[in-house]
């Protein structure tokens, strides 16, 4: 008997390999930190069986063989999903570094981090709520009704170009104040 069946993990080797695969920028980091290629640019996971799984990357051009171990056999896929992960958070800690951020590392990390442009963000949601406030002036929320409260609307009508004037101030002014900080540097 070969050891292939034997190995009650390589006859789900290529569902887990899809799998894994589908998660390039983790893969890359298996790539970069177990088989230490960290100018790799692409990887692929080829293989897997109960002791391990085999990678095949290109680094500078090119291709490149890795042997990434458990540290122990695993005797079910659930116990190989959970190698994945542990190996996953070890290689994402390990080339992150010094840089408490991760960019760049694992696009697909569910790390959270705050968005690129945070003033765009936060002009998007003051427009949102003030639209809000347009249509639903009823609300029942102390802030949003402190909002609704101080004169917005007349700012906005001495605040906007006369191109916005007419219509719902409060809108015409979110869309003002949304455009215009598109075209700050």
């Amino acid at each position: 008997m070969s050891r292939r069946r034997q190995d009650p993990i390589a006859e789900h080797s290529d569902r887990l390999c899809e799998h894994m695969n589908g998660h390039p920028a983790i893969v890359l980091s298996y790539a970069r930190y177990f088989g230490e290629y960290p100018d790799a640019s692409s990887a692929t996971i080829v293989a897997v069986d109960q002791d391990g799984f085999d990678i095949t990357c290109q680094d500078n051009g090119e291709e490149r063989e890795v042997r990434v171990t458990f540290g122990r056999s695993m005797h079910a896929v659930s116990q190989v999903k959970d190698a994945f992960m542990t190996l996953a958070r070890e290689a994402e800690t390990a080339l992150r570094g010094n840089d408490p951020s991760g960019q760049g590392l694992m696009p697909d990390s569910p790390s959270p981090t705050l968005p690129h442009n945070l003033f765009d963000t936060i002009l998007l949601l003051i427009a949102l709520t003030i639209i809000y406030l347009d249509f639903f002036p009823n609300t029942t929320s102390p802030l949003l009704q402190w909002i609704l409260e101080t004169s917005l609307s007349d700012r906005a009508s001495s605040a906007l170009p006369t191109s916005y004037n007419g219509g719902l101030p409060s809108l015409s002014l979110a869309i003002h104040v949304y455009s215009s900080s598109l075209t700050l540097p």
